[in-house]
């Protein structure tokens, strides 16, 4: 995919769409290794809203990587379909946390 940073910020735009009504806040997408290649994502938020969210997706998630099956996937599920659920699971974290940020506010006297 010669454009994946472009498709991944179009795929998040859609998905903010139809399963979140638009309510995400925009985050940045990076596409990077993750610690010890253990994880093929992770999603990652700040309390002051000082910086948007970060969602980092581990390349090899695309395929093309040098195992044969990295994390007991098989190379058969790995392209964009499996980015696309990926994206969705880091979105569903970013929405708990807004979620349950929104309800400490609304707890406090």
């Amino acid at each position: 995919m010669a454009h994946k940073g472009i498709w991944a910020y179009e795929t998040f735009a859609f998905i903010n769409r139809a399963y979140f009504s638009g309510r995400l806040p925009w985050p940045y997408i990076i596409w990077a290794l993750t610690p010890h290649g253990k994880c093929i994502a992770w999603a990652n938020t700040v309390r002051d809203k000082s910086r948007p969210p970060i969602i980092c997706l581990h390349p090899s998630l695309l395929g093309g990587t040098e195992k044969l099956e990295p994390w007991k996937i098989k190379s058969t599920w790995l392209g964009p379909a499996l980015v696309f659920d990926t994206l969705l699971h880091e979105c569903i974290h970013i929405h708990d946390w807004i979620q349950s940020r929104r309800q400490r506010w609304a707890d406090e006297p």
